[in-house]
């Protein structure tokens, strides 16, 4: 009888061990296997590449708005708008190059890490916290926010945001 508890007890253990100390190490920087968008945070992007008609805005200087090809713009009295659902890149030019500064994902069906912009925000700072990113406090009132190594990944409850700190 006592061994029965004893091998119990000391199965229990090792279970609370291995499931408390279990956390994903992710490098941020290398394109996850399950993302199927046109780019990644790392990327860096030729001009001839690019499709002059997915372009949506210049938000500052050098810094443009880009649609990932997977989706359609819709008009509306010859203008440009979002779709419902989308996702898009803010690219940066500098130096004859392009690079991803921020990804901006409103798509439920689109998700990275195990995580969509339908994620609840408890599934996301777990998941988050588990792979080694660290909670942002200064964001505290504003959205929640984690950092690891440079990049910064943001959950406002209806998007997902992938950014750069550099």
């Amino acid at each position: 009888m006592k061994s029965k508890i004893y091998y119990r007890l000391s199965l229990l253990a090792i279970i609370v061990s291995l499931t408390s100390c279990s956390k994903a190490s992710i490098d941020i920087s290398k394109r996850p296997n399950d993302y199927k968008l046109d780019y990644w945070l790392t990327d860096t992007i030729g001009f001839n590449e690019l499709n002059d008609s997915l372009f949506y805005a210049v938000k500052y200087d050098s810094i443009y708005t880009y649609l990932d090809s997977n989706y359609v713009f819709e008009t509306k009295n010859d203008t440009k708008e979002l779709p419902n659902y989308y996702v898009i890149y803010d690219l940066c030019v500098e130096n004859q190059k392009i690079t991803i500064q921020a990804i901006f994902i409103t798509d439920p069906d689109v998700s990275i890490y195990g995580l969509s912009s339908k994620s609840s925000p408890s599934i996301v700072q777990r998941t988050l916290l588990n792979m080694g990113f660290k909670y942002l406090d200064q964001y505290s009132g504003w959205y929640p926010s984690y950092s690891k190594d440079q990049y910064q990944f943001t959950f406002t409850g209806d998007s997902i945001i992938l950014s750069t700190l550099k």
